[in-house]
């Protein structure tokens, strides 16, 4: 969560906050990127499958710690 604002009421800090966003949200909703590096960035999210990524993940985590075991 980014802080948008923040302002003193008397010896207290208000702070407010934006709603929880993912960088590649974010990446998409900001202004100084242009359209082209974000139709990319379409692509690219389009492609993955999260159950892939997480069996990947998994895998990667098991040789790490087969490697941590070993030594």
């Amino acid at each position: 969560m980014k802080i948008i604002e923040k302002f003193c009421i008397g010896a207290r800090m208000k702070k407010i906050y934006d709603s929880p966003k993912t960088p590649y949200q974010r990446l998409l909703e900001s202004p100084h990127l242009d359209e082209k590096p974000k139709t990319n960035l379409r692509k690219r999210a389009a492609a993955f499958h999260p159950i892939e990524l997480k069996h990947l993940l998994d895998d990667a985590v098991t040789k790490l710690m087969n490697l941590s075991l070993h030594k």
